[in-house]
């Protein structure tokens, strides 16, 4: 959020953010879109901390007849089978679940034999464009 705030004030544009409750309903998801879209100028793109968000968003974009990426484009903060497949497939960044998991369980080994557990673990996300922000298919 605050790279996007420093953008936004380089250019002179106010931020747009709402914030979805973390028990995200459909009904919510919606409804803080509607909200979001109230804005003008409308915004041209929404990032959604989720991969079920971002999905629900795509979704609901297509039931108000608002073409994704052509009207706005969308991207999640998390990727997952179902970002992938979503019609149109969402760009997304990939956490690298799989590696932070096997970097908890050796800092918990770590912890456990008592050695220096005060170093920082660094995985480098991964952003998979894909046709919600690039508009090109079969990427």
């Amino acid at each position: 959020a605050t790279a996007y705030r420093r953008w936004c004030k380089e250019r002179g544009v106010e931020p747009i953010s709402i914030t979805v409750p973390r028990a995200q309903t459909v009904s919510e998801c919606a409804d803080a879109l509607r909200e979001l879209l109230e804005h003008e100028p409308r915004p041209d793109a929404i990032f959604a901390l989720t991969e079920k968000i971002a999905v629900t968003v795509v979704q609901q974009l297509g039931e108000l007849a608002i073409s994704v990426p052509r009207h706005i484009r969308v991207l999640s903060g998390s990727d997952g089978d179902r970002a992938a497949q979503a019609l149109p497939p969402i760009s997304a960044i990939d956490l690298h679940p799989e590696e932070v998991g096997a970097a908890a369980v050796a800092l918990l080994y770590e912890r456990i034999e008592g050695l220096d557990t005060e170093r920082p673990r660094i995985i480098r996300a991964t952003l998979n464009a894909r046709e919600s922000t690039t508009g090109r298919t079969g990427l």
